[in-house]
């Protein structure tokens, strides 16, 4: 839900400057068809990357933990821990 309400309110906000446009004679009516064309292609994309990522989210969230099984060796840093120096005041 939360992704077809986004979608359309963006859908509605291209719309809206298509309907800004419009008024300016021929050059806001090419304007118009240019934003229309390019800012709808733009949500239909990035609504289709975003399904994709939520779902591929929850299959990784709900099935991971229930086929893998750890192993191997824990990880190690490759660099070495970092030294501290403690400067004293002298009094």
């Amino acid at each position: 839900m939360a992704l077809g309400l986004a979608g359309a309110s963006i859908g509605m906000a291209f719309n809206m400057m298509v309907e800004m446009v419009s008024g300016f004679g021929i050059f806001g009516v090419l304007a118009g068809v240019v934003i229309f064309m390019i800012g709808h292609t733009f949500n239909l994309l990035i609504n289709g990357m975003s399904s994709y990522v939520h779902a591929a989210r929850l299959t990784y969230v709900e099935f991971f933990g229930k086929f893998y099984t750890g192993g191997g060796r824990p990880f190690k840093a490759f660099r070495a821990k970092p030294t501290y120096i403690i400067i004293k005041e002298e009094k």
